[in-house]
């Protein structure tokens, strides 16, 4: 089984252009639909998990090259904005850009969104979210990530409906009941 950790780790490093950043993952993990993970014995499951060795032989590969990927995203995100008419925008989006490029070559946790912009829409939550659906058998690890995932969910990180903030609201109940049953604060 794996843990949050390793699974974070795991798709951050094999898939750095979709989940360059945590919060990606966590609304991946949490909040899309029919994203191939499952709840089975505490943990978020990938229904088409390699094996083991073969997940560490791929990460150690994207492992060495995260760092001159992300640089290429950044070039590739000047090339985007080079024709944009705002030249404030533009600064302001391109000092967003360094620092987080920063952030990532020295390890520091960031919690931004790919475009670097605070505020983008979550992806729609319904009854079918895992967030929503967390057993109670979940392991610590994965309810501190739950917690995490409804924490940044309602920063300005993500803009959310209504309807997001209904169904979030019953994952947080969710969560405070299984911790109420643990004795956990």
């Amino acid at each position: 089984m794996s843990s949050y950790k390793y699974t974070k780790n795991t798709m951050m490093m094999t898939h750095p252009g979709i989940f360059p950043f945590e919060s990606d993952v966590l609304e991946h993990l949490f909040v899309i639909n029919g994203n191939g993970f499952v709840w089975k014995n505490g943990q978020l499951i990938d229904l088409e998990l390699k094996s083991r060795k073969q997940q560490l032989k791929e990460a150690r590969i994207f492992v060495r090259k995260r760092n001159e990927i992300l640089k290429l995203a950044a070039i590739e995100y000047q090339e985007l904005y080079k024709h944009m008419e705002s030249y404030s925008v533009k600064k302001e989006r391109m000092k967003s850009i360094k620092y987080r490029m920063n952030c990532v070559n020295n390890g520091t946790t960031f919690y931004l969104t790919k475009d670097g912009l605070l505020g983008r829409k979550i992806y729609p939550l319904c009854e079918y979210a895992k967030i929503v659906n967390i057993p109670n058998d979940v392991k610590p690890d994965w309810l501190k990530a739950a917690e995490l995932m409804l924490k940044l969910a309602r920063s300005q990180l993500f803009k959310c409906t209504e309807e997001d903030l209904k169904w979030l609201k019953k994952a947080e109940d969710n969560i405070n009941n299984i911790k109420k049953k643990r004795d956990i604060k």
